[in-house]
């Protein structure tokens, strides 16, 4: 592993010289900063082994009835729910305030594997004064982050079921989530947009079903900065220091979260 520290210009810059296919960043997730709501989706996918000849039907295809796009909605609507529902709690926000999402979703797939990275944002809208302001409302830390993944996982029950690859064909089926709750680690490296892992084929790019915003192709700066879990420090000149507060599943939230500056 090699570390690098640069502007987002600069890292636009040194990806548009690699090209597609030599990129292989990934966004450091450190605990004590503040990030948006962020998810590793997945599920292994095999195609239905031939039959043999004397076989009545071919064994059935790994997660076959697996729609990881219907998955993901009843991701984003859960995190949703449960966001408004926590900030309402925490802030007991006046009538002038509301939430303001934007969401982005970064594919990999692999003929053995759906793999996608969604990453929501959140923003509070306030209209009470002459000029409405919106400004930033990012979690307080990735294990808060984390948190939210697993009250998600919680709340939707079976509906994100998956099967994970068996070791052997005599294994008995083993079942897991499709949001991989292992990514919140205390220091996290997120695969950035235009990357391959090393040595394999599949880049990470944007899938404009689930993404808010509209961005060029070439433009590599532009779409690093939308795309970083971890809002960028241009990103928070607006912040007034709020954050969410999403304590362990089942434990008792905090009341308000500690103050932070923005500088």
């Amino acid at each position: 592993k090699r570390y690098y520290a640069a502007t987002i210009e600069g890292f636009g810059r040194l990806m548009r010289e690699k090209g597609a296919g030599h990129c292989h960043f990934y966004e450091m997730i450190f605990a004590k900063d503040p990030c948006w709501a962020y998810f590793d989706l997945e599920f292994a996918r095999t195609d239905a082994a031939p039959a043999a000849l004397d076989a009545p039907s071919p064994p059935p295809a790994l997660n076959a009835d697996v729609n990881g796009d219907v998955m993901t909605s009843i991701v984003y609507r859960a995190a949703k729910e449960l966001i408004e529902a926590r900030w309402r709690a925490q802030d007991a926000p006046p009538p002038s305030k509301s939430l303001f999402f934007q969401s982005v979703a970064l594919d990999s797939h692999r003929p053995d594997k759906f793999s996608r990275h969604l990453i929501i944002k959140v923003y509070i809208h306030d209209t009470a004064s002459e000029e409405p302001k919106t400004r930033p409302l990012p979690l307080i830390s990735n294990s808060h982050a984390g948190s939210l993944a697993r009250a998600i996982v919680a709340k939707a029950g079976d509906k994100l079921k998956v099967q994970k690859k068996p070791p052997n064909d005599a294994a008995a089926p083993e079942f897991t989530s499709f949001v991989d709750t292992a990514v919140y680690s205390t220091s996290r490296a997120f695969r950035t947009i235009g990357s391959s892992k090393e040595g394999k084929p599949e880049v990470l790019e944007i899938h404009p079903g689930y993404t808010t915003a509209t961005l060029a192709a070439g433009d590599h700066a532009s779409r690093l900065r939308f795309t970083l879990v971890c809002p960028p420090a241009e990103e928070l000149k607006t912040w007034s220091g709020d954050l969410l507060v999403f304590p362990p599943h089942g434990a008792a939230p905090a009341t308000a979260p500690p103050a932070r500056s923005a500088a």
